[in-house]
């Protein structure tokens, strides 16, 4: 079996055909294997060997690789980008991540992955690098920022003068590069959003310019 702990990943299935086991022999033998701390269960079906994962843990690169296991059509975005340059100031624990897939949430040992749904059109603005042959998806700052305001539900209080959304929900955009802002412009200018015009102009109001 060092054949599939060699691989950055392995699923229940290779376990079978590398066996020629049946579904429960190989689940028992997965089990064993999770109780003996050899191997990590990632998801449903898809394991990691364990010395795989204690070479890559404290690789930055290492949660959007496992985010890409877990759902090949998705790419970090979001908080969890945001967080990583700054732009939250509160302290996120969760992966976001974005998906042309169905809205689901996954626990595993390298943290809570929580993938939300968007149209195909939307799903643009990350950037890929391969590790260990995965391809590793992440939103642009502007990208991550777009994401989260469109996917959150809009407040009532948006037109108003004096209601500043980056305030309510604790964002630092002061410190942001101008390059970061034309680019989040430009993602509203290109999907025409009513919803993101909304945003984009308070955003504005409270000193985005």
């Amino acid at each position: 079996m060092e054949k599939l702990f060699d691989l950055p990943y392995f699923t229940l299935t290779m376990v079978m055909q590398m066996k020629g086991a049946s579904v429960h022999n190989a689940r028992v033998w997965l089990s064993r294997q999770n109780k003996a701390n050899k191997v990590v269960r990632l998801t449903n079906g898809v394991y990691m060997s364990r010395a795989k994962y204690d070479r890559y843990r404290d690789n930055p690169d290492f949660v959007g690789m496992v985010a890409n296991i877990i759902q090949p059509h998705s790419y970090l975005s979001g908080e969890w980008v945001l967080q990583k340059y700054g732009v939250m100031t509160e302290a996120i624990f969760n992966v976001t991540c974005v998906t042309t897939k169905h809205t689901r949430e996954i626990e595993n040992p390298v943290g809570r992955f929580i993938y939300t749904n968007i149209t195909d059109k939307l799903f643009d603005g990350y950037s890929e690098k391969l590790m260990d042959g995965i391809m590793v998806r992440e939103a642009s700052v502007a990208k991550a920022l777009y994401d989260l305001l469109y996917l959150r539900k809009t407040p009532s209080r948006i037109k108003e003068d004096m209601y500043f959304l980056s305030e309510d929900l604790r964002l630092n955009l002061t410190h942001l590069d101008k390059s970061v802002k034309l680019e989040f412009e430009e993602w509203v200018n290109k999907y025409q959003s009513p919803k993101m015009k909304l945003i984009r102009d308070n955003l504005r109001r409270s000193g985005w310019e």
